[in-house]
């Protein structure tokens, strides 16, 4: 989840999920979106509100990988 906090950032860090959406592929993991300052609150209530625009949630995969082990 990335908090939003300036109108101007949401379309900029919404670009930057859609790339890694694309990325990603058709790996099997939800597409990234937008939540509303509402929202975001109720879904993350831990957030804090001052100056809270929206958020943008996304979802990441872990590859484990034998070629990336430095042993």
């Amino acid at each position: 989840m990335i908090p939003i906090q300036k109108w101007w950032q949401a379309p900029y860090f919404w670009a930057g999920t859609k790339a890694y959406d694309f990325l990603a592929g058709s790996e099997g993991i939800e597409s990234s979106y937008f939540l509303t300052k509402s929202k975001a609150m109720e879904a993350f209530p831990m957030l804090r509100k001052d100056n809270l625009f929206g958020a943008l949630v996304y979802y990441g995969i872990y590859i484990s990988s034998t070629y990336s082990d430095p042993r």
